[in-house]
Parts: structure tokens; C-alpha cells; sequence
């Protein structure tokens, strides 16, 4: 048994000169990588042939970095990834020629335990085989990096049939267009939906496929004969790769020919997620700064719509930060699976969204937003609150959105109000929610009405705050006050008449009634 690795040529192509870039490689790069490791140089432990070591720590111009080159080296390593931080790297390549050993420079802004899980994931696209690893077969060697179209014409000329390539939720990422192809009702409705059609569901997720490591074949009732294979990066399963074949098609024909396109489909999209995974942190990115300072703002997608969540309340703020994290890797994916690029960041607990913008896309972020709420409902066992607001077309516009969001999230918590609002819908709210926390933060705009009532109902057990309060809410309606005291409607009438005797209240003033509803609501908090 043979363990076919892919190459370190084909690691830096994945990686991506964003990544990685190659400092020296004296023996080249066509030589095979193994599993990556940390480099330990306090450890005399021997080093793993052809393992990737990461030089945590390690920087140019330190002798401890000659001696871990030169101990790499001693170990066949593949190669030794560490960070120049913008440092010259010619004592380091220097030093890497002598000793004949490749060397890598990682992105200083790339952490170095997400560049390990990335060359993890990465390394382990690896299938084992019987025998030596055979080579491409023609048609599949001659398919650009990145083309899944390519790599599904290129595989349908290969086995004889079409080819559908999906990733695991099941949306139709490329497929064969070969002339003469045979096809079959369900595949020219998943083309069209570009995912696999609800009926057929049941048979592409058959469990004997998605635990197979060969091509398994799969007769459903009025269709064409298919055989289906997972494309995994080791354990992880990126998606499954499909092809149409005539019914008396032996698995055991295609097996190796599908093995190589699964294999060389997983490379493709490991670095279409990475690419993806490029373009999401930079619109985040651009999303973050953008809340913090218009004036900094750069890279937005614009125009566009805010839509900013809070999760479900938890009492410990360590919850809170885990459901939040969850809650922003949900928008992503679902915003993928809605088919629109989103941007994300979190802040104090709540999620923030940038959706395309635009009239006809209005339509469409009401209806991601609201199916978005249904899956963090149904994640977080919790409803979120979310508001949606108006078209942005500029980073100034963007921050004074995020306030009106923010104001109009903490209103909609006050009043236990759950699921998507409109943020135009809550602009009266919002103004004077912010009246209010004004006049609760400045004694100077207060009569000082509310403290003697409520010292008042303190003392003696009454309740002319409450009652007054909800009177001036029913706008002056004795019986929705009663409705909602639950109490008669003479008893409103002889708490009003007392409270106006004991506090000198005139409710016949409009601009009595004002104030002491703004300072009511105030120390109500």
C-alpha cells in the first residue's frame, strides 16, 4: 500500500501566494509532502521524513533558525514554513542552499494555527492505493486548476457518461456539456435549480454512498443509472461527484478513473474555498473597519443593506461570545447557500451584515433575513431579534445606520420583541427611546415628577407611577387604562384625581403630559 501525496508544488498552489511564498527550493518542488508538524527546537526528537514543519517563533537573522534549517534538513523534512515579517530572507536562503532544504514564507497576518489546520486539510487529500500511484489519465492531467467545468467534461470524456459535480449541500457547482451526452429528466431540473432536485434527494443521500470509498451505484425508478463518490480531504467530506451511465455499466470500469477525478475535484475545491475563504475575510474585514470610522472605511460592496442580529439573551458573556461566533460562521453559510456574497462581523454580541444592495435585491435580503432567523432558531434553541435597514450607498451612511440598528435592537429587547423588523418601521421608536435615555442621563432636562412619585409608591406601597404612565401611553383613554391595570375604570379616575391633589400634576397641559411621560419612561429604564 502506497500513500499517494500530493506534491509541494501543488501545496504552494493551493495555498496561494497570499499565503505562501517559496524563499528557495534547491531539490525543487515535485517532491511529496507529508503530515505538517510544529518545530520544536528544544526538542532533540528526529524529524518525521517529508514532514511540512512550522517555524513557530523562528525569524531571520537568528542562529537558532540556521541550526532548525540545517536539523530539517538532517530529517528529509519537505520543507520548513516560517514568517519574515517583512525581514530580509537572504541569510535564510543562503542558509537553506547549503543544507538543501525548501523553505517557505507564511503570511504574518495568517495565524499559524489556522495555517496548520489549512495544510491539514489540505495534505490530507491524499487516497490510498494499491500499487504505485498511477498517473493522470489524459484527459483529466490537460484540466486547469480551479475549472470544475473543465475537470467535469474532462472526467465525462473519460467514463463515458455526464458528470455533476456538488458540494455537500447538495447545490450543482459545475457539470459536463459534452455533445451527444445522454440525460435524463432529473439532471436537466437540477441543471436548471443548480441543485439536486427535492424528489431525488432521498437517492443522493444514500447512506451506502456517502460511506463508500468507491464509486456506488444508484437506480432510482425512471431515471438513468448513476454512480456516485464523496470527493473527501481525508475525513472531511467537501462534496460528491456523480456521473450518468448506461445500465449495464460495471462500478468496478470507472472506479479508477472517478477516484482520480474525486481527487484531483477535492484539490479544486480546497482552493475554491480558499479563494472564497480570501474574499470573505477581506469583505469582513472591510465591514469592520467600516463600523468603527466612516473615515477609514475602504474595499465595501456598495450599495447595500445592514441587517444586524442579536442572538438569543444569555446570562454568562462567555455564552454570549460562543453563540455570537456560531451565529456569524451560520450567516455565512447560509448566505452561500442563498447564492449571495455576505459580509460579517461581530460587536458586543450582535452580528452585522452587509447583503448586496439594491431595488431588486430588497426582496431577496427580506427573505434571507428571515430564513436566516429560522435557522439560528432552530440552531441556538433561542429566537434572535433582527432589523433590516434602508439602502447604503456610503461608509458615512453605513455607521449612522449601524446607531439606528443598534437603537432599534435594544428597543425591540425592551419590549421582548423577537423575529425581523424594519428599521423605517421603528424610526418613531427610536427617537425617542433616545429622548428618553437624554432625560434619564440629565437631571437638567427633568421637573423631578418621576422621583417624588415613585418615592412616593416607594413608601406607601401605591402605584400612581404605573397608573399614570400607562394613562399617558392610552393617550388619555380611561378605558384601555383599566383594560390594561386590569382594575375598574372609577378606580383610574380616583388615582388620577389623587395623584394630581398630591403632586400638583395638571394632566389637562399638553406639555405637562409630555414631560412627565418622557420622565416616567426614563426612570423606567
Amino acid at each position: 500500500m502506497t500513500a499517494a501525496r500530493i506534491t509541494l508544488a501543488e501545496l504552494v498552489e493551493l495555498l496561494g501566494p497570499a499565503l505562501a511564498g517559496v524563499v528557495c527550493a534547491p531539490h525543487g518542488l515535485a517532491h511529496p509532502v507529508g503530515a505538517p508538524e510544529l518545530l520544536d527546537t528544544t526538542d532533540p526528537a528526529p524529524v518525521e521524513p517529508a514532514a511540512l514543519l512550522l517555524g513557530i517563533g523562528l525569524a531571520p537573522g537568528q542562529l537558532r533558525l540556521t541550526t532548525a534549517i540545517q536539523r530539517a534538513a538532517a530529517g528529509q523534512a519537505a520543507a520548513l514554513v516560517i514568517k519574515s515579517r517583512g525581514r530580509s530572507l537572504d541569510t535564510v536562503r543562503a542558509a537553506a542552499e547549503l543544507a538543501g532544504l525548501a523553505v517557505l514564507d507564511a503570511a504574518a497576518e495568517l495565524p499559524w494555527p489556522r495555517l496548520q489546520l489549512l495544510c491539514a486539510t489540505v495534505l490530507r487529500t491524499d487516497t490510498v492505493v494499491t500499487g504505485p500511484v498511477p498517473p493522470l489519465a489524459a484527459p483529466l492531467a490537460t484540466v486547469p486548476t480551479g475549472d470544475l467545468f473543465a475537470l467535469a467534461n474532462a472526467t465525462a470524456a473519460l467514463v463515458g457518461g455526464a458528470v455533476a459535480i456538488m458540494d455537500t449541500d447538495h447545490v450543482v457547482l459545475a457539470y459536463s456539456s459534452l455533445a451527444g451526452q445522454r440525460i435524463d429528466e432529473t439532471r436537466r431540473r437540477g441543471i436548471l435549480l443548480r441543485r439536486v432536485p427535492e424528489d431525488a434527494l432521498p437517492y443522493h443521500l444514500l447512506a451506502e454512498v456517502w460511506h463508500s470509498q468507491e464509486p456506488v451505484r444508484v437506480a432510482r425508478p425512471g431515471d438513468m443509472v448513476r454512480l456516485g463518490l464523496v470527493i473527501r480531504a481525508g475525513p472531511e467530506v467537501l462534496g460528491s461527484l456523480w456521473v450518468v451511465v448506461e445500465d449495464e455499466v460495471d462500478p468496478a470500469d470507472c472506479t479508477a478513473a472517478l477516484r482520480q477525478a474525486a481527487h484531483l475535484a477535492a484539490l479544486h475545491l480546497l482552493q475554491l474555498r480558499r479563494h472564497a475563504d480570501a474574499d470573505q475575510d477581506r469583505r469582513n474585514a472591510a465591514l469592520r473597519t467600516a463600523l468603527d470610522s466612516a473615515e477609514h472605511a475602504t474595499g465595501l460592496d456598495l450599495p447595500a443593506y445592514l441587517l444586524a442580529l442579536a442572538p438569543p439573551a444569555e446570562a454568562e458573556p462567555t455564552q454570549r461570545r460562543l453563540t455570537g461566533s456560531h451565529l456569524l460562521d451560520l450567516a455565512v453559510l447560509a448566505g452561500r447557500a442563498f447564492g449571495i456574497e455576505v459580509a460579517a462581523t461581530l460587536a458586543q454580541d450582535r452580528l452585522y451584515l452587509l447583503l448586496p444592495g439594491g431595488e431588486p435585491e430588497r426582496t431577496q435580503a427580506v427573505i434571507f433575513a428571515g430564513q436566516l432567523l429560522d435557522r439560528a432558531k432552530a440552531s441556538l434553541r433561542g429566537p434572535c431579534r433582527a432589523v433590516l435597514g434602508g439602502l447604503i450607498t456610503t461608509p458615512a451612511e453605513l455607521c449612522a445606520q449601524r446607531a439606528d440598528a443598534d437603537a432599534a435592537l435594544t428597543h425591540l429587547h425592551r419590549t421582548g420583541v423577537t423575529g425581523l423588523a424594519e428599521l423605517d418601521g421603528l424610526r418613531t421608536e427610536i427617537v425617542l427611546r433616545r429622548v428618553t435615555d437624554l432625560v434619564a442621563a440629565r437631571p437638567e432636562l427633568r421637573t423631578g415628577l418621576a422621583e417624588r412619585i415613585r418615592a412616593h409608591d416607594e413608601r406607601g406601597g401605591a402605584e400612581y407611577g404605573h397608573t399614570l404612565l400607562t394613562y399617558l401611553r392610552a393617550s388619555g383613554d380611561i378605558s384601555a387604562t383599566a383594560e390594561t391595570l386590569h382594575v375598574h375604570q372609577n378606580t383610574v379616575r380616583q388615582r388620577l384625581r389623587r395623584a394630581g391633589e398630591l403632586f400638583g400634576i395638571d394632566l389637562g397641559r399638553p406639555e405637562t403630559r409630555l414631560a412627565l411621560w418622557l420622565e416616567l419612561t426614563a426612570a423606567q429604564g
